[in-house]
Parts: C-alpha cells; structure tokens; sequence
C-alpha cells in the first residue's frame, strides 16, 4: 500500500516551497528493508513539520519499531536533513533581500518609536544576515 502525502514548508520571508513524499507500511522489526527505513524517515519527516519535539519522536520511534535510542535519533536526524536540503534548494538570495528589506522596516519603526533596544536588535540581526560589521560596535545610550 503505497500513499502520497504533500507537506508545505515556508521560509524566510514568506518563500514557500511544497515537499512531496511517498510512504508505504512499515514493518515491525528493528531491522527493517530499504522501504521500510524510507517510510520510517518521512514519518519522522511529517512528525517535524507538525512541530513536534524531536525527543518525543525518538521516544514514539523506539517503541513504534522497537529500535535503540540511537537508531531512532538516526532516524530524526536524517530527516531533519531532508528539511535543510529543501531550504537549501531555495533561492538565497530572493531569501536574503525579502529578509533584509523586513529588517530595515524594522529599523525604521524602531527610530520612529524611539526604541533603542529594537534599534540594537535589528541591526544585529542585519549583521548575521549580511555582516555589516556593526553589532560589536553599538551601545545602549539613552535618547536626548
């Protein structure tokens, strides 16, 4: 029985791209076939991008398949893997300017408010974004 499920992931600044997965039954055992080790991976996969834990999705893989906790943690990782090569795929630097442009709007409403700590927020998160260098540089001074 095999079954196809379509999961959205949305990134940075509104991108979204749609993950299509196909998964069939898995069987019961620890050791398992390829098949079953794919369909274990998108249930991990899915159990990721509803949001939960990943302890949690260890602690249900160890008893759902009878597996070591480090087969299970194998099993999340690689499908937090699968996650990444996808917002890999994604074009960076559509990614980085829509980004860019929410912070600078930030940074306005900040100067506009006279907020010096959103100020200080914002340009730092400029920074790790696109390294302008000044986050080492800022200090908190009161408005005159």
């Amino acid at each position: 029985m095999n079954a196809t499920c379509g999961l959205a992931l949305l990134g940075l600044g509104g991108v979204s791209l749609l993950l299509t997965v196909k998964y069939g039954e898995a069987g019961m055992s620890a050791r398992c076939t390829k098949p079953e080790a794919e369909h274990r991976r998108l249930w991990a996969l899915e159990q990721l991008l509803a949001s939960r834990p990943r302890v949690e999705l260890v602690r249900e893989a160890q008893q759902r398949w009878g597996l070591s906790a480090a087969q299970a943690q194998r099993i999340v990782r690689q499908a937090v893997e699968l996650i990444l090569a996808t917002y890999r795929e994604v074009d960076q630097e559509e990614a980085v300017g829509k980004a860019v442009h929410a912070l600078e709007v930030a940074l306005e409403l900040a100067v506009q408010r006279k907020q010096p700590q959103e100020i200080i927020q914002a340009v730092r998160a400029m920074d790790q974004i696109i390294g302008i260098g000044a986050a080492h540089q800022l200090r908190v001074q009161p408005w005159r």
